[in-house]
């Protein structure tokens, strides 16, 4: 409609304060499939209009967006994470690649390229890198034949569906090689730690017809754990696809089960602790923001 297509923002996820109080950082996808996402910055000051600013232009689907140890700016957008100064005369000369190569769909059928991190309590980076196919099936919906029904898209070559962790060398430089700590994650686009180090994720389960089902997760991380993907889903359920007897029993100590259900189809798309002062009641809790049905 010519009034979407009137909007400066499209397809905002994000938003991240800048010091003093009245300007944000907003990452925008803009349009699926397109490089044309953006990075705004937004200045909302009382009693005046809102201040859209483009920073930086051309992006391939920019979702994540935090600030790192050493101070600066960071975006995850298809395929890498990249830091820039938002305060520079021009910010898209200060675009620096700090992780490549995560898997996308820049080249090939995707279908979770969105890259979403957050900073672990010792610099590390831990970044979501999501399944290539909803439940690591063919088009005909049957199981990817590789001789012992296991996912390859988790558990051999693709090294997808899962968080990984590239361990902080000091200097604003991050080690090129990872270790997947957690698999069988089909998309973590909500990261959250603890203060207390506990890591947790929420999880944008498989896509079942039913209204009622599956449910989404909220899953605590610990490392060697696998979370069920592509086989199981909720506590212990096998997903139909893959049979009676896949690669994985649900009822196994192979199998870590989710912590908390969180409603069908929702979507959880971030989430954080509030340490914020309006609402002194919310301080400490989770926040998760769920996309809906």
């Amino acid at each position: 409609p010519a009034t979407v297509a009137a909007r400066q923002l499209r397809m905002p996820r994000l938003l991240l304060p800048l010091p003093g109080g009245r300007d944000w950082l907003v990452t925008d996808m803009r349009n699926w499939g397109d490089r044309d996402g953006r990075v705004w910055r937004l200045r909302a000051e009382r009693g005046r209009p809102v201040q859209l600013t483009s920073l930086l232009r051309g992006l391939a689907l920019p979702h994540g967006l935090g600030r790192g140890p050493d101070g600066k700016i960071y975006v995850g957008e298809m395929g890498r994470i990249f830091r820039f100064d938002p305060m520079a005369p021009n910010p898209s000369r200060t675009m620096e690649t700090v992780i490549s190569g995560l898997p996308s769909g820049i080249d090939r059928d995707f279908l979770h390229p969105l890259v979403h991190f957050i900073f672990d309590g010792d610099g590390a980076l831990l970044v979501n890198t999501g399944s290539p196919s909803d439940r690591c099936e063919t088009s005909g919906k049957k199981p990817k034949p590789n001789g012992t029904r296991v996912c390859n898209e988790s558990e051999t070559t693709e090294r997808a569906a899962g968080v990984r962790r590239y361990a902080y060398r000091g200097n604003g430089v991050w080690d090129k090689n990872f270790t997947m700590p957690a698999r069988g994650l089909r998309n973590s686009l909500a990261l959250a730690r603890h203060s207390s180090g506990t890591l947790l994720q929420g999880e944008n389960g498989v896509d079942f017809p039913e209204a009622f089902s599956p449910s989404e997760e909220l899953n605590v991380l610990r490392a060697g754990a696998h979370y069920g993907w592509p086989y199981c889903y909720e506590m212990n359920k096998p997903v139909p696809v893959w049979g009676t007897r896949p690669a994985m029993d649900c009822h196994s100590t192979r199998h870590t089960p989710t912590v908390l259900l969180l409603p069908p189809h929702s979507s959880p798309l971030s989430m954080l602790y509030y340490n914020g002062a309006m609402f002194p009641e919310l301080r400490g809790k989770l926040l998760l923001r769920l996309h809906g049905y």
